[in-house]
């Protein structure tokens, strides 16, 4: 049984660009939430016992 309605092929492009840049988003979102900052460190030194003035 045919339909009435002819069936009409919609074109695939304009979906893949919607698509592309939903995910291109979605990345550059992601990118600015990662925390880059490196948390300090505390760095102990040895002091020779002259330099202590003992």
């Amino acid at each position: 049984m045919r339909s009435r309605y002819p069936v009409r092929k919609s074109s695939k492009g304009p979906l893949i660009w919607i698509l592309l840049l939903v995910l291109l988003i979605g990345c550059l979102w992601w990118l600015s939430t990662v925390d880059t900052e490196k948390p300090l460190t505390r760095v102990e030194k040895t002091i020779p016992n002259d330099r202590l003035g003992k």
